[in-house]
């Protein structure tokens, strides 16, 4: 499953500025909550989340600020979708599935562009684990 979310990708610990970007990724991904509820009636316990997100971001460099760290990128991304009992912002966790976390994630990719139009593209496969 594809989807795409707009708006100004944000690193974890973004303060407000993550909330924002958290909301938007929780609103789009509940529109796919069918979709992703079909695919996981394929898994079984040798097959695995594969993810990519690839972002967009006018900005990909980051010079100066080390908030364009594609691990920070990653987790407010993946938190958002995955239940996460550890998070402040615990409203804008789980949009794709309450009872599965990210530890299911086997394969994770990230990619940076440069573009005008900020935000992210998040593909979700299942794979196995070869």
């Amino acid at each position: 499953m594809l989807f795409k979310v707009k708006g100004s990708p944000t690193t974890w610990g973004g303060g407000k500025k993550e909330r924002r970007w958290r909301e938007a990724i929780y609103e789009k991904a509940k529109e796919y909550q069918k979709e992703f509820d079909k695919l996981i009636r394929n898994k079984t316990s040798e097959k695995h989340f594969k993810i990519t997100i690839t972002f967009f971001l006018n900005n990909p460099e980051g010079k100066g600020n080390s908030g364009q760290d594609v691990d920070n990128l990653a987790k407010p991304v993946l938190d958002t979708l995955f239940n996460e009992k550890r998070i402040k912002l615990k409203n804008f966790s789980g949009a794709l599935s309450k009872s599965i976390d990210d530890k299911e994630i086997y394969v994770l990719h990230i990619i940076k562009k440069k573009r005008e139009q900020e935000g992210a593209e998040i593909e979700i496969q299942l794979s196995t684990n070869d």
